[in-house]
């Protein structure tokens, strides 16, 4: 199962459309998933990028983790996005 997939899911299943997280689902699923898998890197800027995170971030923070897991999951992220190969330039 891709990340497509899996964001296909979390728009539609229940759990996730009770936490409030479809809807971020759905925003990363076309704006952010889809633009980076098929990405022409000179497009994306750095506001973009920042963007993208912040979003990934939110729908971690609605999924209703154990608090340990989404601590570690932002802090992934968070790692992530600070590592400048990641940046497009």
């Amino acid at each position: 199962m891709d990340m497509s997939a899996v964001l296909s899911v979390m728009c539609e299943a229940d759990p996730f459309i009770s936490y409030g997280a479809a809807v971020d689902a759905k925003t990363l699923r076309s704006d952010v998933r889809n633009k980076w898998a098929h990405s022409n890197f000179s497009e994306w800027t750095e506001p973009d990028f920042n963007d993208a995170f912040q979003k990934m971030e939110s729908l971690v923070k609605k999924v209703n983790l154990p608090a340990a897991d989404e601590k570690m999951l932002c802090d992934d992220l968070d790692s992530w996005k600070n590592k400048d190969e990641f940046i497009a330039e």
